[in-house]
């Protein structure tokens, strides 16, 4: 199954076994070498994360985040996205990562931003994934930093990602980073001064987000009621 440029699909965000978060994209290019999704600004997505993660204390957040693998903690609530940035992400099939773009409301560019996480799997309203903590940060003159590696790392320690699990995030990075550096693709591709076609509606939600591949209901405090 591929989806044509301006269906409006839902990707979800896992963490653990139940759904973090749900949000409207627009399909831009859907193709053997990569899966692109425009997040428009000021669409409404559900989450169940904590509304000011950064607040907490490191310690506190960690917590915070081992427990939020229980389905049952936390109820879905509307929140809306920035009005001021419109998002791009680029994914390659079966791969443990995701390239975004950033742009402000007038389409300045910002900067990539490398996003580790599980391969995109498809149901019916769209893509799940899970995310891997760890990203990398591109300027627009090319040059990265680590984001998130104290995180990653306390997680790591308290048995959250196994060795195992840890080592193969770690040699997806590295490998995205070679490709940052040697300028390899999306990075050399253009995608900065790509444009969303005028005629695409913002999305929204489905009625049956919640009801996720066909059947599989998001767990929660408040599941099967968005």
């Amino acid at each position: 199954m591929r989806w044509k440029p301006g269906d409006q699909i839902v990707q979800y965000e896992r963490w653990g076994p139940g759904i973090a978060g749900a949000r409207p994209v627009t399909v831009v290019e859907d193709t053997p070498t990569h899966l692109a999704l425009y997040s428009h600004p000021g669409v409404t997505i559900a989450t169940r994360g904590h509304p000011n993660r950064r607040s907490l204390g490191f310690s506190e957040r960690i917590d915070m985040m081992i427990r939020g693998v229980d389905p049952n903690l936390g109820e879905f609530r509307d929140v809306v996205t920035p009005s001021h940035s419109h998002v791009l992400t680029l994914t390659p099939p079966d791969s443990g990562h995701a390239v975004w773009l950033f742009w402000s409301s007038d389409w300045e560019f910002k900067r990539w931003y490398v996003n580790l996480q599980s391969p995109l799997r498809r149901v019916r309203q769209g893509v799940q994934l899970h995310d891997y903590v760890l990203d990398i940060v591109v300027r627009p003159d090319m040059s990265w930093t680590w984001k998130d590696t104290d995180e990653f790392e306390a997680l790591i320690a308290r048995g959250f990602f196994s060795a195992e699990q840890a080592a193969s995030i770690r040699a997806e990075a590295a490998r995205v980073v070679r490709t940052i550096e040697s300028g390899g693709r999306p990075f050399c591709d253009g995608w900065p001064d790509w444009r969303p076609d005028a005629s695409w509606a913002v999305p929204q939600l489905p009625d049956d987000w919640f009801d996720v591949d066909g059947g599989e209901a998001v767990r929660g405090t408040n599941a099967g009621k968005p």
